[in-house]
């Protein structure tokens, strides 16, 4: 919570002229409020005293802030007097968020792991980390699909190819680490360039929140980690044209927060590199770690830049596609599982979000990969703690037994786009049955925004979230949230899509999950705003569903705070809405990613 006593702001007052002129040499001048020169990047935005401790300081830890220190000569974009203030009056007086924790909360006992559904911890001594079924074709394969797709990105967004050529120097060594190093730190490759270190601390402290939101808990040692990120950065530091995507990504993500046309240009000559070093990665020397190179650099690029109304992408992914099917219960390495159940989540969404669907056209594609993994694909997936002992997939946002019901969702829907769909009851009854078995799943409180007096059961390593409104004190379960958002909100599509039936209670619950947000006016007030990412496409479709005013005022907010901390498809949802709400679209045309 912002302390008025401590960051408002206090401005003198002008001096009328002649107040000014009875001024003498010998009066002491008024002192200026200083602020630190070495402040954090949270405390000079917000032109605050920054206590300066590393590698948090304590103001921003207090916030709940991400905090981070600007590079020797960078400038940093301050807010206004006008928005502080308002900021300070907002949350001084009615709402605070305290940081996501996972240690159990006061006042609640906490429970054993046995009170809350905990699959059987399975015994694979040994992870395999050969690919000996993948070959020099399905390199080329890769490599050829990625140079189209970042041809592609550049000509829509009208990007001109940068023939000025550059090279990476590291200033230190990267450490080699293995395959499941958690927390890879952001000094893990320092780059001598002033603007490279830039756009790799934007890509590391903001990006990779927005691919995954979600932290993976580590029980010994009491601490989280991004997976994605790891996997990622750890791969980038061997292989140049995945760190060229990086920094492209990280180019771009600042210059659509501050139109600075050096960032946008950055992002073309990062492109423009990105293009030029994947010749070389078409030599078989390392083909399995090539490939899997190629794939996350591949799927880093679809990923951010598939909610584009002009951007094709789908032909991109299908050498990808042909080889994950190849590799279904092939020995593969953890890093290719990831880039697996990345494709797949870009695929769920993009089957239930767009009118096309995704890549996955036939009930045989989807069998082959919409699954929920074979055991040691689960047993490589809690290595890197993407599945929580609870079951919970932070990729998906959902159970990880979820999968297989959106794989059957998405065939009904796939027969319906080609217009071959039978009528046969059982099938939706089939699905619908699956979907609310899955509602059933509870983590702490199916409710997601719980009042404290009524926070009886925790288990330690669950995000859990303090909202303090006035006087009362919730707390917010946001695996429970996204899980129920996801669950929910199929079936809202389902009763909607395949029936005539009135669905207005279960939009009035999803609505619940997000009624909180009427407390406050902007989205960094929120101690972990990046958890509002996972439930975009279920509030989409609980948007065109409801009727109410007040509730679509809500839905707005929410798609504009989205918007604010870098949800490239939220313009494009409140559009969906809008004309929806006034009957002017059919939103079964629109082919927009909701990702």
């Amino acid at each position: 919570m912002t302390d008025s006593s401590s960051d408002s702001i206090s401005t003198p007052s002008p001096l009328i002229p002649s107040q000014s002129m009875s001024l003498t040499q010998d009066q002491p001048k008024r002192a200026r409020k200083s602020y630190s020169r070495n402040g954090c990047r949270e405390c000079k935005r917000r032109k605050i005293r920054c206590p300066e401790e590393k590698p948090y300081c304590s103001t921003c830890v207090r916030l709940g802030k991400q905090c981070s220190y600007p590079l020797a000569g960078e400038k940093v974009l301050r807010i206004s007097r006008r928005l502080i203030k308002e900021e300070i009056e907002n949350m001084g007086k009615s709402t605070q968020f305290l940081p996501v924790q996972y240690d159990v909360p006061k006042r609640v006992k906490p429970q054993t792991a046995s009170s809350i559904m905990k699959p059987s911890p399975l015994n694979i001594e040994n992870l395999i980390n050969n690919n000996d079924f993948l070959s020099g074709t399905d390199l080329s394969s890769l490599t050829t699909d990625l140079n189209n797709l970042v041809t592609g990105i550049m000509e829509v967004s009208n990007i001109p190819f940068l023939e000025d050529d550059f090279q990476f120097d590291f200033l230190n060594d990267p450490l080699v680490l293995d395959e499941v190093t958690k927390n890879v730190p952001i000094d893990y490759i320092k780059l001598p360039r002033k603007h490279e270190q830039l756009y790799w601390e934007e890509f590391y402290n903001n990006f990779a929140q927005i691919i995954e939101p979600f932290q993976a808990y580590h029980a010994l040692t009491k601490t989280t980690s991004n997976p994605a990120r790891d996997i990622i950065l750890q791969t980038a530091a061997n292989e140049p044209f995945l760190l060229a995507a990086v920094l492209a990504e990280g180019a771009n993500t600042c210059y659509l927060k501050y139109k600075r046309p050096e960032d946008e240009r950055a992002y073309g000559a990062y492109l423009s590199k990105c293009l030029k070093l994947l010749e070389s990665a078409r030599g078989e020397t390392d083909l399995n770690a090539n490939i899997e190179a190629v794939l996350l650099t591949l799927l880093l690029l679809t990923a951010a830049t598939a909610t584009s109304q002009t951007q094709q992408w789908r032909p991109h992914l299908v050498g990808a596609k042909s080889l994950l099917i190849k590799a279904f219960n092939q020995n593969v390495s953890k890093k290719f599982v990831f880039c697996k159940f990345w494709f797949i989540s870009i695929e769920i969404l993009a089957g239930l979000s767009t009118n096309i669907g995704g890549t996955l056209q036939t009930d045989y594609e989807i069998d082959r990969l919409i699954t929920s993994g074979n055991e040691y694909e689960v047993a490589a997936l809690r290595d890197l703690g993407l599945i929580t002992d609870q079951g919970f997939n932070i990729l998906m946002g959902f159970d990880n037994t979820c999968i297989s019901c959106f794989g059957e969702l998405l065939k009904l829907l796939n027969q319906k786009r080609a217009g071959t769909m039978t009528i046969n009851t059982m099938e939706y009854v089939k699905v619908l049955s699956n979907f609310y078995n899955q509602a059933n799943i509870v983590y702490i409180d199916e409710r997601g925004v719980v009042p404290e007096k009524e926070l009886t059961r925790y288990i330690p390593g669950l995000p859990i979230e303090e909202l303090r409104v006035n006087n009362e004190s919730f707390w917010i379960s946001w695996q429970d949230i996204s899980h129920q958002s996801y669950v929910l909100s199929s079936i809202i599509m389902i009763l909607t899509r395949f029936f005539v039936i009135d669905v207005s209670s279960l939009v009035d619950k999803m609505i619940s999950f997000i009624q909180y947000l009427n407390q406050f006016s902007d989205v960094q007030q929120h101690a972990s705003p990046y958890l509002l990412l996972m439930i975009q496409w279920p509030l989409l479709v609980t948007g065109l569903s409801t009727t109410k005013l007040e509730q679509r005022h809500l839905l707005l907010k929410y798609f504009s705070m989205v918007g604010q901390i870098g949800a490239a498809s939220a313009h494009v949802s409140t559009q969906i809405l809008l004309k929806h709400w006034k009957g002017t679209i059919d939103t079964e045309n629109d082919d927009t990613l909701i990702y």
